[in-house]
């Protein structure tokens, strides 16, 4: 006869539900022992009664034969099964009739002999839920935060994000893989530790485990200022264009390209033919449908944040035919041993010229600096040589982007300054527009700041018919000479009397940034 032999280690009750009998010749037995596997209790464990009540075995083996027994011991003896191969699997159940655990092996069943397989029952794997609540006194945090991650026995952390409002957080999940994990739980406000609790975590299949971390007291660490400065003091873009020729024949074009020296990033680009704009970007083609004449092509050079702009120009000429070579009449170089740039440069009543820009030195052609970048006015003859030169500012810094000559052979300037000493009184904080009349030999006449707190640089100016003076620029004020300001940079217009004093100013734009680059 053969039978398959289920050794139990205790004494047990088994009910066999159903068995094919081997078709002949001796059966064999099979002995079946199997191990639950545990853990002792943790902090935190399901809902699910996880200790075993009993065990269902079953089998099945060749033709289709099977059994099926239950047992509460840990080793059972199926006898009379069928020679061949058996696949028994082992269902452990809690008091409840809860499948909690299984375990399954495989044994081949000789005739007239016993088979022998241990088999392992371990908690059913899959995914059970977690429920965690973390409490806290709510008056006791400004921004409070929960940092928490889900550690396995094996495996990567897993970030838990907690639903927080003042004074609790919670967190819900039903797909926490099953097994055991270390839990660990921060409370954090504004990103400081202010209490902290480690537990063991017990997830099992269909099981719920949930926590409680009630922090009643939790460190209140004093907040600190660190005050870091980041000296951004919007200084001009230095701007060059290549590609632009003198003389251009009519109907042709050309192409010129702009560029700044300074590495700032996205820089907007607008272009203008005598005030009118042409286009924007880093390259234009013009030229092919203006008439025969005179023209001057400017470019201005704008950051993305409208902090810091600068421009260039060129002078040029539309000419019947093909353009004649023209001859360097002379050319001069000004300056010392460190920076200068011109922004500004007029032809004089005496046909000389006026030449504005900014100077850091104060030796070779410059002397009187200030201290810093200085406002430097040239006076040349009319084969450039130098009449005379001023130095114009304070111990900070002065920048000119406009210079006229006046009716009275005198000379007006704008720009802005930073300082309050020296040339300079009157500041209302910060960067001030400057305007500064000098007279026929570059003595100051008058000076006036004009602005408010804030920043605010003038562009451009002319001389009125009544002798007073418009100005155009830009302002971030709305105080001191400033009013009526949209909200950010606007442009701004002042309109001045013959000393310099205001008699009406106004900011144009709307919510964004706006400047006026000339008037």
């Amino acid at each position: 006869m053969k039978h398959i032999l289920l050794f139990v280690a205790a004494a047990m009750v088994l009910a066999v539900f159903s068995c094919v009998p081997p078709t002949g010749g001796t059966a064999g037995s099979l002995t079946v022992s199997f191990s639950p596997s545990g853990i002792a209790n943790r902090t935190i464990l399901p809902d699910l009664d996880m200790e075993i009540a009993g065990y269902v075995v079953s089998g099945s083996g060749p033709d289709g034969a099977s059994f099926q027994v239950e047992t509460s011991g840990t080793s059972v003896v199926v006898e009379k099964l069928a020679f061949g191969d058996w696949t028994v699997t082992v269902e452990a159940r809690n008091a409840d009739e809860v499948v909690i655990g299984s375990g399954t092996g495989n044994a081949t069943v000789h005739t007239g002999q016993s088979a022998l397989v241990s088999i392992t029952v371990t908690p059913l794997e899959g995914y059970g839920t977690l429920d965690l609540t973390v409490t806290w006194p709510a008056g006791d945090t400004e921004n409070p935060a929960l940092d928490a991650s889900l550690i396995p026995a094996a495996g990567a952390a897993q970030t838990l994000d907690f639903a927080t409002e003042p004074g609790i957080a919670t967190y819900h999940s039903e797909t926490i893989p099953t097994g055991y994990h270390t839990l660990i739980v921060k409370l954090l406000d504004n990103g400081l530790l202010a209490m902290g609790a480690v537990d063991v975590v017990r997830i099992v299949k269909g099981g719920v485990s949930t926590g409680l971390f009630e922090f009643t007291e939790i460190n209140q660490p004093g907040g600190n200022i660190e005050v870091n400065i980041t000296p951004e003091m919007a200084e001009p873009l230095t701007v060059s264009m290549t590609g632009q020729v003198a003389e251009l024949s009519q109907g042709m074009s050309m192409t010129v390209t702009a560029s700044v020296a300074e590495p700032v990033g996205n820089v907007i680009y607008v272009w203008y033919v005598n005030g009118e704009s042409v286009g924007s970007g880093q390259t234009v083609t013009l030229g092919s449908d203006l008439g025969i004449g005179v023209y001057r092509l400017d470019v201005t050079a704008f950051t993305a944040d409208g902090l810091r702009a600068g421009s260039t120009g060129a002078m040029f000429h539309v000419v019947e035919g093909v353009p004649e070579l023209i001859n360097i009449e002379w050319q001069r170089c000004l300056g010392g041993s460190m920076s200068e740039e011109t922004y500004s440069i007029k032809q004089t009543n005496d046909s000389g010229y006026i030449v504005a820009g900014y100077t850091t030195s104060n030796d070779g052609d410059v002397s009187g600096n200030h201290g810093g970048t200085d406002i430097w006015v040239v006076k040349l003859d009319i084969n450039g040589a130098i009449e005379w030169q001023k130095c114009l500012g304070g111990s900070s810094r002065e920048f000119v982007f406009s210079i006229q000559q006046t009716n009275d052979t005198g000379y007006i300037i704008a720009g802005s300054t930073e300082s309050n000493d020296g040339d300079v009184s009157g500041n209302h904080g910060g960067s001030d527009g400057w305007v500064v009349k000098l007279d026929i030999n570059g003595a100051i006449e008058w000076q006036k700041c004009l602005g408010g707190s804030n920043t605010e640089q003038l562009s451009s100016i002319h001389q009125t018919n009544d002798a007073g003076y418009i100005v155009a620029g830009y302002t971030a004020s709305n105080d001191g000479d400033i009013s009526g300001n949209h909200v950010g940079r606007d442009g701004w217009v002042a309109k001045l009397d013959i000393n310099g004093a205001i008699e009406w100013q106004r900011c144009l734009g709307g919510s964004s940034i706006e400047w006026a680059g000339n008037i």
